[in-house]
């Protein structure tokens, strides 16, 4: 083989998961890496890996359900996690790190010793949590913000989901404005803009002030917040970094419709991790509150 082509046709949490499993692979073999997506060369720049613009890339274009295969001298490995759903396997729809790591890894870690006749294995799946090297982004604005607000801090990751993980699909607006009056001593960090002019509520983007995408800045500045809220998707997913994970001065509530949907899911992780399943805005705005008071006690 020539070179290794890792692609998905899914969303930027797809992508940022597999990270540290990729990292794995490329450890063991010196080849050259490519990585076909739709995001751009942003989302894994702290990683030694080419971008492939997947619209652009016609081997590609009607590869999303297909498996890993061999063309020209090139492996091609799939890492979207829908294409190793199967019936007949247990885990079926279930979108965390042990679905991920015993559904699809097993199976491309199969490939990738076969194909090159080495012997690579999975480690123990807690090292697979996704890690970012924050020196390659914009993370500059978070440092001055962390130094000149001392008040405790509250993420709310509020921005819509894209694959259905939670029947309320709004930005929590009138919990975040309620909150922020009861809490005029807590920041409220919001990823999606909110119209609320409380002193206390900011927004991701006016904090990082970032003309691209700023995901990977938002699970930096997520280090720096107490209590971290949202749903399986977007920001949220890139704030279950390691770090975080193995943070036991955190605490982190994912609301939705399936528990299976968490990252952390049947794992031992340090952090508290609460799963709620979603039922209205007024046992949310209760579950969110009392988070706050209990990391107001600590």
């Amino acid at each position: 083989m020539k070179r290794i082509v890792f692609f998905n046709h899914a969303h930027r949490g797809d992508v940022f998961i597999s990270r540290a499993f990729l990292t794995h692979i490329m450890k063991e073999i010196d080849i050259e890496f490519s990585y076909a997506h739709y995001w751009g060369e942003y989302l894994l720049r702290d990683m030694n890996v080419g971008y492939i613009d997947i619209d652009k890339e016609s081997i590609l274009s009607d590869k999303r359900h297909v498996g890993n295969f061999v063309l020209d001298n090139v492996l091609y490995i799939n890492t979207w996690i829908g294409n190793y759903f199967n019936h007949s396997k247990p885990r079926y729809g279930e979108c965390n790190l042990k679905s991920t790591y015993e559904l699809m890894y097993s199976e491309i870690f199969e490939c990738v010793r076969d194909k090159f006749k080495i012997d690579i294995q999975l480690k123990n799946i807690m090292k697979y949590f996704p890690s970012i090297n924050y020196s390659y982004f914009k993370i500059d604005e978070i440092d001055k913000f962390i130094v000149e607000d001392n008040n405790p801090k509250v993420l709310l990751c509020n921005g819509p989901v894209l694959s259905g993980q939670c029947e309320y699909n709004g930005d929590m607006q009138d919990i975040i404005r309620t909150l922020s009056e009861k809490y005029s001593d807590t920041t409220f960090i919001t990823t999606h803009r909110i119209d609320c002019n409380n002193q206390n509520v900011k927004y991701t983007g006016d904090i990082i002030q970032s003309n691209e995408s700023d995901l990977n800045e938002i699970a930096y500045l997520s280090k720096f917040c107490n209590v971290i809220i949202g749903r399986s998707s977007g920001p949220f997913t890139f704030a279950n970094t390691k770090d975080n994970m193995f943070d036991e001065n955190k605490s982190f509530l994912c609301f939705g419709k399936k528990e299976n949907d968490c990252l952390p899911y049947e794992l031992d992780i340090e952090c508290e991790f609460i799963f709620e399943l979603f039922s209205n805005l007024t046992n949310l705005e209760n579950t969110i509150t009392g988070l706050v008071e209990n990391e107001k006690t600590v």
